[in-house]
């Protein structure tokens, strides 16, 4: 369902501003393999657009879509798994994310996402994304530090293009983070920081 949900979805954000404007109350997107996406934008006014997608056997996702004008929320839940999403400007944290993280002090949170598997052998995965500006190999070695002391096992390391990237793990649970720079400004500085583990 996964490659479905990515071109319905560009479908979705391509066309939804149009169907806003003229009005439309509900629209339905078939696919090219029998299933097709609805979406309900009768409280689009009001920022929440509901969007379900359907798979050719009956299968079924629903996602909540919504908006103040500041920041922009996206949602889902089928019982055994749920997903939340927020970008914007100066975002909360997760309630799970690690008090020990090096967040820098200037730092922007541009994007913030929690999912959660709710069955026995259920975890959380925390995604955030921020803005700040400092030296690259400082902050690179700042994330390689936690990682150390957090008992993750460094499994890659990268350094292309001015873009430092690590991937880590442990026993129960992962972490990985990437570090980009901005190509006009030297000091700017954008991290995508990914970290997994157990309820």
């Amino acid at each position: 369902m996964e490659i479905m949900k990515k071109a319905m979805l560009l479908s979705f954000l391509g066309i939804l501003v149009v169907f806003i404007t003229i009005g439309c109350r509900s629209i339905t997107i078939p696919g090219e393999n029998g299933e097709e996406m609805e979406i309900d934008m009768k409280d689009a006014s009001d920022g929440n657009v509901d969007v379900s997608m359907k798979e050719s056997d009956g299968n079924e996702e629903r996602f909540e879509v919504s908006s103040d004008g500041e920041t922009a929320t996206i949602s889902s839940s089928d019982g055994e798994s749920s997903f939340n999403s927020q970008s914007g400007e100066n975002l909360t944290l997760p309630e799970s994310f690690p008090d020990d993280f090096p967040l820098p002090s200037d730092a922007n949170v541009i994007s913030v996402s929690e999912m959660s598997d709710h069955t026995k052998s259920g975890g959380e995965i925390d995604s955030i994304t921020y803005l700040f500006e400092g030296d690259m190999e400082r902050a690179y070695d700042e994330l390689k530090t936690y990682a150390e002391a957090n008992g993750y096992t460094i499994m890659a390391e990268t350094q292309i293009d001015g873009m430092y990237t690590i991937q880590s793990e442990k026993e129960k649970g992962y972490f990985s983070g990437s570090l980009i720079p901005d190509t006009e400004n030297e000091t700017q500085i954008t991290a995508n920081i990914q970290i997994g583990a157990p309820k």
